[in-house]
């Protein structure tokens, strides 16, 4: 069963008030063992229910007056409805649903103080999205964090029951794969496999002798274990999920080998192939998260080496050429290939010097081509080329950590962003514009796009809608709230209640300002905790982002005392004057 957090945290000190409560079942003294005093009111949300009624009394657990946080992080009055499926919220005075919460995708429950904090899971009906709710005392929010978590608890269990025998049966297998004790088991086998095959590389006993009949038996049951370890990773994943993670394929390649080496011993070659047994360890990699990290940060700061390295192969296989032309006599020079290990070895300053003194003669006097021909290669590739090489691969090595921690940390953001910044995935996806022409025109595609009945007009129903088809990352939930708090609460939607092109434009604009600015504070705050030189420079955007918003400030001000002294002049002006 997926886990649900019962853990505690320190929040905000919030202001207090009196709540009024419409109506308290019995369900609200229940232990995590829910017993129900309702009706089965069915499955619960399945499909968008804004706007549908609110359930029958019968069949609500809960029916509470308490504030939610809305757009802005400012807190209001609504209804919260709980049922045996969904939480529900509504209007004070409303008979709709104005939004709905599935207790089956509740991924986590949080009590801060007076508040408590439900966590969905991305990618479901709410798209990950965070409600904060809170009650009128803290000991009235513990006990709703105690119904809460028990609810979500039964949810969760009646959903599996629901599901299809096959589907539950893979859901059970995979929660038991996935758990802790059992990759630390899968662990252990890799580990002590390592430690089998080293041994039998110390040990190296002959064919056919007991020593050697116990390593082959060792290799026969580590074989038989990780292939159907790997069987059930492939079915609890598949298809998809399997093959997208690397590691899940290096875990396939060495398998399959490992099972060919067995079954067909006869064929040439198969010995080395029996080899890749070694590779196994590296499986454990993918299983410990920093380790992980490492290896993945090796892998991809490699590829843009490559060119280095190729640079540094054609200048060693051009000098391995000229050797062979010039020193070929010396058996170290008497092919391209011996040339060619000459000249690496050279590179790495081994042994370089007794090569070069073979190459003099017996005299003893420096040859001077000879000492041009071993000072300039190493010169070029040793001095020049190989730390190229090597301040590439560490500069890369950086970049590509640096962008999986802030991959770490923009999933965490993910998980926990704030109720006021429903359409940050959005501006994270506008952000990339070039200028402001290109801006308007990525918002005017993006308003065709949501203006799903082409009248010109965008209504609350179809940006709600509209987003949630848009393959973001995370999914946005948009709620009235949220519609009433970016349309300055209706005052720039037209008569039929919708945004025109020019609105939307102006709405986008600004979210998007003030997503760059969260973003460049955030930056500014990591940089200085980095001491990073990039600090001034965000602070110095800061600063102008600042005086632009006071200049705005001004021309508004002065704009409304421009309108208020026309307001004087007309009211100061005698009847029946004016207006020619």
């Amino acid at each position: 069963m997926a886990g649900i957090g019962l853990t505690a945290v320190a929040g905000r000190n919030t202001a207090r008030r009196d709540g009024k409560i419409l109506h308290r079942s019995k369900s609200w003294t229940l232990q995590p063992e829910v017993q129900f005093k309702t009706k089965d009111p069915g499955a619960g949300v399945q499909e968008n229910v804004t706007g549908a009624e609110l359930p029958q009394e019968e069949y609500r657990e809960l029916d509470l007056l308490i504030d939610k946080m809305c757009a802005a992080e400012q807190f209001k009055e609504r209804r919260f409805i709980v049922t045996r499926y969904d939480i529900i919220f509504a209007k004070p005075d409303g008979t709709n649903i104005a939004d709905a919460i599935p207790l089956r995708e509740v991924r986590n429950v949080l009590l801060e103080d007076d508040c408590v904090r439900v966590e969905t899971q991305i990618g479901g009906y709410n798209s990950g999205r965070p409600y904060v709710v809170r009650l009128e005392s803290a000991e009235e929010a513990a006990r709703m964090f105690k119904v809460l978590s028990g609810m979500v608890r039964w949810a969760i269990a009646d959903s599996k029951k629901r599901q299809k025998l096959a589907e539950r049966v893979r859901n059970i297998v995979r929660d038991a794969y996935t758990s802790s004790w059992s990759q630390s088991i899968v662990a252990l086998l890799i580990v002590i496999n390592f430690i089998v095959n080293a041994s039998e590389a110390q040990v190296r006993p002959e064919d056919g002798t007991p020593t050697a009949d116990v390593f082959q038996m060792f290799d026969l049951v580590f074989t038989i274990i990780f292939a159907i370890e790997l069987g059930v990773n492939m079915y609890t994943n598949w298809f998809r999920h399997f093959w997208d993670d690397g590691w899940n394929v290096f875990d396939f390649v060495v398998v399959a080998v490992s099972i060919l080496a067995l079954g067909v011993d006869a064929l040439p070659g198969m010995s080395v192939l029996r080899l890749l047994r070694a590779f196994r360890v590296l499986r454990l990699f993918g299983r410990m998260g920093a380790q992980r990290r490492l290896i993945n940060a090796i892998v991809l700061s490699l590829w843009p080496v490559c060119n280095a390295m190729l640079i540094v192969l054609l200048i060693m296989s051009i000098y391995a050429i000229l050797g062979v032309e010039f020193f070929n006599e010396n058996v170290q020079f008497s092919t391209f290939t011996q040339a060619t290990f000459t000249m690496f070895q050279t590179a790495t300053f081994e042994g370089w010097p007794i090569i070069a003194r073979e190459l003099t003669g017996d005299t003893g006097e420096v040859n001077v081509g000879t000492a041009i021909f071993f000072t300039s290669y190493i010169m070029i590739v040793s001095w020049m080329l190989l730390p190229v090489v090597v301040a590439l691969l560490l500069d890369n090595f950086s970049k590509v950590a640096a962008t999986e921690a802030a991959l770490e940390v923009k999933e965490m953001q993910v998980t926990q962003r704030l109720v006021s910044h429903v359409l940050d995935p959005l501006m994270s996806s506008l952000s990339r514009y070039n200028t402001s022409k290109d801006l308007t025109l990525r918002i005017t595609k993006l308003y065709e796009l949501l203006d799903a009945d082409d009248s010109n007009g965008l209504s609350y129903e179809e940006m709600h809608e509209g987003l949630k088809k848009l393959d973001l990352k995370p999914g946005i939930h948009l709620l009235a709230d949220d519609w009433d708090a970016i349309t300055n609460f209706g005052s720039m939607l037209n008569e039929n209640g919708e945004v025109g092109l020019k609105e939307f434009e102006s709405i986008v604009r600004k979210q998007l300002m003030d997503f760059l600015h969260r973003n460049n504070s955030s930056a500014l705050i990591a940089a200085g905790e980095a001491g990073s030189d990039l600090a001034a420079v965000f602070s110095s955007v800061n600063y102008l982002i600042m005086e632009l918003d006071q200049v705005k400030k001004d021309n508004g001000e002065v704009k409304e005392s421009v309108t208020q002294l026309i307001d004087a002049l007309k009211a100061l002006q005698p009847e029946g004057e004016g207006g020619g």
